[in-house]
């Protein structure tokens, strides 16, 4: 598989790297429980993402130009950030292997779900 994609078993699926829902749906799958087939895009494709087109600086200026006691400050500076993703297209292709992976899995419905690893 991919760097930016791992297994749903994958031992690697840890906290740091697919986040804490992430990380425990794949312990689920390696204990043998029932869970729908499926795989994570691990931090690094996020990262990959950030260096790619830049977008470390402009996060954190926004960040600091925010006042982040001050809930209408960091809601402009979120909408500044979402802002910054729009336009970017998916690193190196990964949109290309997301969707030969979701093939491989027989192209069913799928559910997409953020388990971004610093929420937990």
């Amino acid at each position: 598989m991919d760097p930016y994609l791992l297994p749903l078993d994958s031992p690697f699926a840890t906290l740091d790297r697919v986040g804490g829902k992430g990380a425990n749906l794949s312990k689920l799958a390696r204990a043998g429980h029932p869970v729908p087939p499926g795989f994570f895009i691990p931090v690094e494709g996020y990262r990959a993402a950030l260096q790619e087109y830049g977008l470390e600086e402009a996060i954190q200026a926004a960040l600091d130009e925010a006042n982040l006691n001050d809930p209408v400050e960091l809601e402009r500076a979120a909408a500044q950030i979402r802002g910054l993703f729009l336009p970017s297209v998916l690193p190196g292709g990964l949109a290309v292997q997301i969707l030969a992976q979701w093939e491989k899995l027989g192209s069913p419905p799928v559910a997409v779900r953020s388990s971004a690893t610093a929420e937990d």
